[in-house]
């Protein structure tokens, strides 16, 4: 057994398909949201530009960047040159974050970099119009299934821990912010356990044991998120879409062990997986 079938296994197409999907939709809708920011500053409102060496929008580029993006999102989601399109839709969302810093949000940075791994991941090989015929089972390359995975557990920590200070644990933010209308201790205490699911899931979905749970864990707080809050619906709808594009990921990642035996069984697979995108 070589090391580099135990770092590079590959294993079942299904789960990043469905992980290809969902980050289409969170593609279309930064796509949009970047669109209508830079939209207002082509019609004369305030630039904040990263770089000034970089000419401000106008009225025709913007509209290009919309079309590509979501011609992006749709040969996205139909698995048609499934490669070309991540890469595109993750140049344009970064080209999107120079282009001025009013466009930056967490989602939006989180949907570029997943993107730009799933361009890597031979995400066409299942459920797409473009999928390769007579191979049902073809395997896709578990690397950049890694580094998705590993971006979003990063996430969730990150997110975690910025959350422990006392201006979110005193429960006030998530009384402005959600339609609830009950007393503090409430919003206190669902801020505490805000904070101990971020960190629980940054953890927990990488223990073969836990990770059921975590994945309910997951699903029970951005469905919370959606329904809780009061606006942005759409936007907190594309930032659960990404981060819910990984949780098949955890739950089929191969062991070692495992990951060793498959690359016995197909050394086949690695030259077909190749083959077309």
């Amino acid at each position: 057994m070589r090391l580099t079938d135990l770092l590079d296994p590959r294993v079942d197409g299904r789960p990043l398909a469905l992980a290809r999907m969902l980050l289409a939709f969170a593609l279309a809708v930064c796509a949009l949201e970047s669109s209508a920011v830079l939209s207002g500053i082509a019609a004369g409102k305030l630039q904040y530009p990263v770089l000034a060496i970089i000419p401000g929008p106008t009225p025709l580029a913007v509209q290009v960047f919309q079309v590509v993006g979501l011609l992006a999102a749709v040969c996205l989601l139909l698995g048609l040159f499934a490669r070309a399109s991540a890469a595109t839709g993750s140049a344009l969302l970064a080209g999107a974050l120079l282009w001025d810093q009013q466009t930056y949000s967490s989602h939006h940075l989180l949907v570029t970099l997943l993107l730009a791994y799933l361009a890597f991941a031979h995400a066409g090989q299942r459920w797409g119009i473009a999928a390769p015929r007579g191979r049902e089972h073809a395997a896709v390359p578990w690397w950049p299934q890694l580094l998705m995975m590993t971006q979003v557990s990063v996430l969730y920590l990150f997110a975690g821990l910025s959350k422990v200070n006392p201006r979110f644990l005193s429960g006030e933010p998530l009384q402005e912010w959600m339609w609830l209308d009950a007393p503090l201790w409430v919003f206190q205490a669902l801020a505490v356990a805000t904070v101990a699911t971020e960190l629980f899931l940054a953890a927990a979905l990488w223990i073969r044991r836990a990770r059921v749970l975590a994945v309910v864990a997951g699903v029970g707080l951005h469905l919370s998120i959606l329904v809780g809050l009061t606006d942005q619906t759409l936007v907190l709808t594309a930032f659960a879409a990404a981060s819910l594009s990984t949780y098949w990921l955890f739950l089929t990642r191969p062991s070692l062990r495992s990951a060793g035996a498959a690359s016995a069984r197909q050394p086949a697979s690695r030259s077909a997986a190749a083959t077309l995108d």
